[in-house]
């Protein structure tokens, strides 16, 4: 029997078997057990804030699985160079770049500078802390967990960090990449920066950097109407190769085999400075480990492809292409076997009416 008090409910001992359990106090017989009603409620609360956090609609920044990290030393999924907003801030191998982050983030400042006037830079980077800070709650609500940083810390780093981006896009699209000695200078590092500008747990929002690159927007030099997704992207493009067309699409696999990769890399689909393309196959065998995959977004072509596959004829033209016309001679010689073929068939009609028509003659 359970009785409530003000502030805790009684519970009858004898009606529950709790009493050689290790997690409750032994209570002896005939005794209550309190159980303190506004102690348990706000535990629920805070609970519950943290476990439905991550189902939030303005939750676009995730950390990746532990087990994603653990499949490769060092983990694949996390910075090698420079740390971009709160999940990998103060690691001692990325604090080297905290430097860095400040000289770009001057040479943003130093393009809004007015002729004669350095009071203008004080006044734009103002601007962008202010602006920032009024943003602060909507860019917390876009990570998956709780970011434990006072607020001045954490508009600091969103500012720093968001005009260092801009900084490096502005190098990399400039025409002053020559001066920049980290850039030019240090292939190596630049290949590893954009790469860790890509990872998912090293981001922030991208309205904190559209924000940031129109309050620090050099209009004199820079061409009209241009955003920030587009120097985003004229920055990656000549980093990133796209893929050429492949010849015919049934020489496509799944690359599970040492000779798919090598089929792939003699079409100019991927390169790679590994040992050897077996070595590119176990990576594509690993890739899904541990994911769970209830649609995609190629899943309508996937239908489209298969369905095409699977229509005889598609198939059929698909095969005398492999076979008979893989090489131009090959086709040379079908074409004139054909029509060896046909003539020869012309000749035997021919002849055949001759008999025929020798037959009926008296």
């Amino acid at each position: 029997m359970a009785t409530q008090g003000a502030n805790e409910i009684l519970v009858d001992h004898p009606l529950i078997l709790v009493d050689h359990h290790p997690l409750l106090p032994q209570l002896k017989k005939n005794e209550q057990l309190s159980i303190p009603i506004e102690e348990m409620l706000a535990k629920f609360d805070r609970s519950s804030e943290h476990l439905w956090r991550p189902y939030q609609e303005l939750i676009c920044i995730h950390r990746v699985h532990e087990k994603l990290h653990k499949a490769t030393e060092p983990s694949s999924y996390a910075p090698l160079m420079v740390s971009i907003g709160p999940f990998h801030r103060g690691k001692e191998s990325l604090k080297a770049m905290e430097e860095c982050k400040l000289h770009y983030m001057r040479n943003v400042l130093n393009r809004t500078r007015e002729e004669h006037n350095f009071d203008s830079i004080q006044r734009v980077f103002k601007n962008c802390v202010e602006s920032i800070g009024k943003m602060e709650e909507k860019i917390r609500q876009c990570y998956s967990e709780t970011i434990n940083l006072e607020s001045k810390e954490f508009i600091e780093m969103m500012v720093v960090d968001g005009l260092f981006i801009i900084g490096i896009f502005h190098a990399l699209t400039g025409t002053k990449l020559v001066d920049d000695k980290f850039l030019f200078h240090n292939i190596w590092g630049k290949n590893t920066l954009l790469w860790d500008l890509l990872l998912m747990e090293n981001q922030i929002p991208i309205f904190v950097l559209e924000r940031l690159f129109s309050l620090t927007a050099d209009h004199k030099n820079h061409p009209k109407g241009m955003s920030f997704q587009g120097v985003a992207l004229n920055s990656f493009k000549d980093n990133i190769e796209l893929p050429r067309k492949i010849n015919t699409i049934t020489k496509l696999k799944l690359a599970s085999l040492g000779e798919d990769v090598t089929l792939l890399r003699n079409q100019g689909i991927i390169t790679h400075t590994l040992g050897t393309d077996e070595d590119v196959c176990n990576i594509f065998n690993k890739l899904c480990s541990d994911i769970y995959l209830k649609d995609d977004y190629y899943a309508d072509i996937h239908k489209r492809v298969n369905i095409y596959y699977c229509d005889r004829w598609n198939f059929c033209k698909a095969t005398l292409r492999r076979t008979y016309f893989d090489n131009p001679w090959a086709g040379i010689y079908l074409v004139a076997a054909t029509l060896f073929l046909i003539l020869s068939l012309i000749g035997v009609i021919i002849r055949l009416l001759e008999y025929v028509k020798s037959k009926k003659a008296p």
